[in-house]
């Protein structure tokens, strides 16, 4: 990402997320996030980086949150920690889902990562992620709705003799809204298994300790599943499959 592209998406977040609500913030709240802004300003994006991701986990409005995260993504993206940025963005597009800017700036981590698209290679794979677009309530409530339509074209059809294409319309469309509430709940009940390498080269483990073989190793910024933690370790599991036992710090667990 170059200079120029960073300053105006990093000064949009900014003022996104100063201008609302402003005087609700406390003083120390205000004073601990124009040292972050100074830091970003002086080029030190490392110190920046942690500014707003301490802002971020202190703060409780998501869509607040969001630009914090989207802030500290682009700061550790600077500093050349991607599997950071990689972890802080995907966090912001999980608090405020569709953010044209954070989901730029991930593809543009994953194309310096040399991932090429990550999980969004495949079709099967882009199509789990379409319903994180959305917020769960909202993509809840369009699934919802979907189903509503259909159910009222079915009615319709029944009580006044209406042609056979609108029954078969309304089913269509009541297939699709179960089709997407489904995904809607897979989609959202497996982000909190899910967790970001933040080193490159992290070695898994066939033990939870340093005596285990190792199996294969994960590249920074890679998307895994996670299933347990033991002693400090963490099991995941590969986007290929392979799973094995990483030192749970080295790989960030997502947060719904």
């Amino acid at each position: 990402m170059n200079r120029s592209a960073h300053r105006v998406a990093i000064l949009f977040a900014l003022l996104a997320w100063l201008l609302p609500g402003l005087s609700a913030q406390s003083a120390d709240t205000r004073s601990a996030f124009e040292a972050a802004v100074e830091d970003y300003r002086a080029q030190r994006y490392a110190e920046a980086a942690a500014r707003f991701s301490d802002l971020a986990d202190g703060e409780a409005d998501r869509a607040r949150r969001a630009v914090l995260r989207a802030n500290a993504g682009t700061a550790a993206a600077r500093a050349e920690r991607l599997g950071e940025a990689a972890w802080q963005l995907r966090q912001a597009l999980l608090d405020n889902p569709g953010d044209a800017v954070a989901e730029a700036n991930v593809a543009r981590v994953l194309e310096l990562l040399g991932h090429g698209g990550g999980e969004h290679a495949s079709l099967a794979a882009a199509v789990k992620q379409w319903p994180l677009r959305l917020s769960r309530p909202r993509g809840e409530v369009l699934g919802t709705a979907l189903i509503g339509v259909a159910l009222l074209g079915l009615a319709a059809w029944r009580l006044y003799g209406l042609r056979r294409g609108v029954a078969g319309a309304s089913l269509a469309v009541l297939i699709a809204g179960g089709g997407w509430l489904l995904l809607t709940h897979s989609a959202w009940e497996a982000v909190p298994h899910r967790a970001v390498i933040l080193h490159d080269a992290v070695a898994a483990r066939s033990e939870p300790d340093l005596q285990g073989d190792v199996l294969f190793r994960l590249p920074e910024g890679e998307l895994v599943q996670h299933d347990d933690e033991r002693r400090g370790w963490r099991l995941i599991q590969s986007a290929a499959g392979a799973r094995g036992w990483v030192p749970a710090e080295s790989a960030r667990p997502l947060q719904p």
